[in-house]
């Protein structure tokens, strides 16, 4: 599990941002295509290890997360699991079933995209500095995670840069670019690995 912990990490903070708005930042028959750029900060190494590629979020279907360098993965997301591929191969596949704290992420990620506020809270203490937010988990949270603290900077509506600090003192820095939300729905593709079908 610890192959796909970041993005599940990104997942509940990409809506963030949303409650921090006046309306949504994606509505239902929308979806955000972008590109990211990942740097993680490891306890014991010098240099971060950089990621970098593309993503897709689509309201009540799921998240696409590709990674092109340094080593090309698809980790998908979608309602009844997360599925990763590597090299065209499912590698790693778990249900909402098998998980269900996944589904509880799905649910605060659906929350955030429809404003509900409440559904942030049970988990974060929001503050507000600017275009920065400033998220801490919350002690009676109910949820044994790695997450500690993230701040989560906007520029134009959009989710800028995106910085999750861990318990044990690592930090993963995410990028995102050349982003837009367009009236569309997956492509066919996409639509497959939603759905655990492999490339």
């Amino acid at each position: 599990m610890m192959r796909t912990a970041p993005l599940l990490l990104f997942l509940a903070v990409f809506g963030v941002i949303t409650v921090l708005q006046a309306e949504p930042l994606i509505k239902e028959g929308e979806i955000l295509r972008g590109r990211f750029l990942m740097d993680r900060h490891l306890q014991g190494f010098n240099k971060p290890l950089r990621s970098e590629g593309t993503i897709v979020i689509a309201p009540g279907k799921g998240l696409v997360w590709k990674t092109e360098k340094p080593f090309p993965a698809i980790v998908a997301i979608g309602v009844q699991g997360i599925h990763q591929y590597v090299n065209n191969d499912k590698t790693f596949s778990i249900t909402t079933n098998q998980f269900p704290f996944l589904n509880t992420l799905r649910q605060l990620f659906e929350q955030a995209l429809t404003g509900n506020e409440a559904g942030l809270e049970r988990y974060f203490s929001l503050q507000q500095e600017g275009n920065t937010a400033i998220l801490d988990k919350r002690p009676d949270a109910g949820i044994d995670w790695p997450l500690k603290k993230l701040l989560v900077r906007r520029n134009q509506g959009f989710v800028e840069s995106v910085a999750l600090f861990k318990e044990n003192g690592d930090r993963d820095e995410i990028h995102f670019l050349e982003q837009t939300i367009t009236l569309a729905s997956p492509t066919s593709e996409e639509l497959q690995l939603l759905n655990g079908v492999a490339p």
